[in-house]
């Protein structure tokens, strides 16, 4: 994206969903991003980068459109607060590397966010895993997967089950890895993930900043739903979060070696979140997918790219 005016950033990350003319509050999501103005001091010599004048990092105001101010002016200079016709919206600034001139930064900034840096998964470098050739069993759960990842934005919700050894995590995390090319994601195990928000019990406020984080992170992996402990605090955790996510259209992806059907015993939680798991792909595919096949591990795994 371009503009006139060398103080606003021009180039984005593919997910940061700028806009250049105004957008109908009505028509305005949660974590939509709108250009940010740079100060005057920015504006240095043609040497350096067009997109951030030099600054190495580029900014945008993320909107959280639950709170209109009624208000008439738009104070460009205010860190908290972006525009739209006028209006004040809530909202908040994040900065992220430039992609023009810390392309790989960028890239390296969102790997470190994946959750995937520097672990192994029967025997591969996870960040090495790719939605290559399918193995028997894996061609529908692939083709899914495929289909998910090509949707711009990304929207679209996967819930991958078959047994043990099938294959869920190598798609799950070959998913990971082709949106972290342009966007924030993370993959974590499902129990992994009830347990970073366990261990801040005793501090309210940082329990709040966890379970918000995995609510709003634009992609969500979660893997190993079915072992998770489901207890009655399990439950209403995971359907807070889910919940959270579908009401402001954030994709999940979600792996489980129990079938839909045996999960869904679980209680009113795993019902919600399967139902939310349901809906088609963009290319006309259930979002309920099964990996079959034999158990891959360790001898047939190594086939996996």
């Amino acid at each position: 994206m371009t503009s006139t005016d060398p103080r606003y950033v021009t180039i984005w990350p593919e997910t940061w969903l700028p806009f250049t003319e105004p957008k109908h509050p009505a028509l305005i999501r949660k974590n939509d991003r709108f250009p940010s103005m740079k100060s005057d001091y920015l504006n240095i010599n043609g040497e350096a980068c067009g997109n951030c004048n030099g600054a190495g990092d580029i900014s945008s105001i993320v909107a959280d459109p639950g709170n209109w101010e009624k208000s008439l002016q738009w104070h460009p200079w205010t860190n908290t607060e972006g525009h739209d016709e006028g209006r004040l919206i809530e909202g908040s600034v994040e900065q992220a590397p430039c992609p023009v001139c810390r392309g790989g930064a960028l890239l390296e900034f969102l790997l470190l966010h994946s959750g995937i840096r520097g672990k192994v998964l029967d025997g591969k470098q996870m960040e090495t895993i790719q939605l290559g050739v399918p193995l028997d069993g894996q061609v529908t759960a692939t083709d899914a997967a495929k289909s998910a990842c090509a949707e711009r934005p990304l929207r679209s919700w996967l819930f991958l089950y078959g047994a043990n050894g099938s294959g869920k995590s190598h798609i799950l995390i070959g998913m990971v890895n082709s949106a972290r090319m342009h966007t924030k994601v993370e993959y974590l195990t499902t129990t992994a993930m009830l347990g970073k928000i366990q261990a801040t019990y005793g501090n309210d406020a940082r329990t709040d900043q966890v379970i918000k984080h995995y609510s709003e992170i634009p992609v969500l992996a979660l893997d190993e739903m079915g072992a998770a402990r489901w207890t009655e605090w399990a439950g209403e955790q995971l359907s807070n979060i889910i919940g959270e996510r579908y009401t402001n259209d954030l994709p999940t992806w979600i792996a489980s070696d129990v079938d839909p059907l045996t999960l869904e015993k679980q209680g009113p939680a795993a019902k919600r979140i399967l139902s939310r798991c349901s809906r088609d792909l963009p290319n006309g595919m259930t979002g309920w997918q099964e990996v079959t096949g034999k158990d891959l591990r360790p001898r047939l795994q190594q086939a996996l790219r």
